[in-house]
């Protein structure tokens, strides 16, 4: 079964490769990250898919007690954490987008406002799009058995979290004070 797991993969890898490339055409413009995700994936899904069927035939061929269930706990976790995750990009993305929105007669009373609040957005997009994508980097590598979160429960983890919770308030702070 795995190698014609191994044979089906390699014929299709082209086709899926042009469909995840090119994505469906009734879909709006992506954003850049997204497009520059879906490119290398295009080029690198059949080597995952390679990797994935290796995994479950390692599991068969060593009989690992409950590993199937492993496996299988973990795939769905992931397919779960990316569909939150994707979801929750594009969530903040329209909350952003909503926050930031200037009314015009807000425009019209202070000209400059559209200009400075457009640019917090893309900021406010990045450090948002960042936070989520390192959120669910940490879970996948949690629901793979490599105990990811572990380290918060450790002095250095909780100074390291700490600490970077107090600059990002600090931070926050001094925008708001120089802004007003």
């Amino acid at each position: 079964l795995a190698g014609l797991a191994v044979v089906f993969i390699l014929q299709n890898r082209v086709a899926v490769s042009d469909w995840l490339r090119n994505g469906s055409d009734a879909e709006p413009a992506r954003p850049r990250m997204a497009s520059a995700l879906c490119a290398w994936l295009a080029e690198t899904w059949h080597l995952l898919a390679l990797c994935y069927v290796a995994l479950l035939a390692i599991v068969w061929l060593l009989q690992i007690p409950s590993g199937f269930a492993f496996v299988l706990r973990a795939s769905a976790l992931s397919v779960v954490i990316i569909a939150a995750a994707t979801l929750a990009r594009g969530g903040v993305r329209r909350l952003i987008r909503r926050i930031f929105a200037v009314a015009p007669s807000l425009a019209r009373e202070f000209p400059n406002i559209e200009g400075r609040a457009n640019r917090y957005m893309a900021i406010v997009g990045i450090v948002a799009s960042t936070g989520i994508t390192l959120i669910a980097v940490i879970l996948l590598l949690q629901a793979w058995g490599l105990r990811s979160l572990d380290w918060l429960s450790s002095s250095f983890g909780q100074r390291l979290t700490g600490g970077l919770v107090s600059i990002v308030v600090v931070g926050l702070l001094a925008l708001f004070v120089w802004e007003v």
